[in-house]
């Protein structure tokens, strides 16, 4: 079972046996070879003990066999983080163009041009996302927030799209409170804050 062989991956990982915790991803690679969890496991090992590069050399590997958001997210990240930064700009851009449906890493690449206030990308992104997917909450709420600090006037109508998918969430009502408050409505904006 995954979830077995997961937890005695933690346990390996923990307890510094790098080479147990390859062995047992290993092992599910040859359980399951057409698909791609245990290549993931075997990078999570890697990316574990700071071995950016097999990591990713592994994600890799997992992407090839099944594809999956999964696997995208965790080769860009590694990427990014052993400053391969062009690579994972380019394998993102690549990824993106054959998976046009995908909403995994468009979600991970808005949130992250939303930590570095980079807007305009992080609305291409997140508006991405909500036309594949009208109905997910953290893009729609996401985007709502970043037509507020660029004081777009559809951030209140986006904030309340939120709202009705999530009404009694507290970010969604903390964006909805701001949006308004910045549209005048201060009524509105001190009842959605309550």
């Amino acid at each position: 079972l995954i979830p077995a062989q997961r937890g005695l991956i933690i346990l390996a990982v923990q307890a510094k046996q790098p080479e147990k915790a390859l062995q047992i991803a290993r092992s599910v690679q040859r359980q399951r070879p057409h698909h791609a969890i245990g290549h993931r496991l075997e990078g999570d090992v890697y990316v574990a003990f700071k071995d950016l590069d097999q990591g990713a050399k592994a994600y890799r590997a997992g992407l090839a066999k099944e594809g999956g958001s999964a696997n995208a997210v965790k080769l860009y990240t590694t990427l990014d983080a052993a400053k391969r930064g062009q690579e994972a700009e380019k394998f993102a851009a690549s990824w993106l163009k054959q998976s046009p449906k995908e909403t995994g890493l468009r979600s991970y690449l808005g949130a992250k041009a939303m930590a570095s206030e980079d807007w305009a990308l992080a609305e291409k992104f997140f508006r991405d996302v909500v036309a594949l997917e009208p109905r997910n909450l953290a893009a729609t709420n996401n985007l709502a927030w970043v037509m507020v600090k660029t004081k777009k006037p559809d951030a209140v109508a986006l904030a309340e799209r939120a709202l009705e998918l999530a009404p009694e969430d507290p970010s969604v009502l903390d964006t909805l409170a701001v949006a308004l408050a910045q549209n005048q409505q201060l009524d509105r904006a001190l009842e959605a804050s309550k």
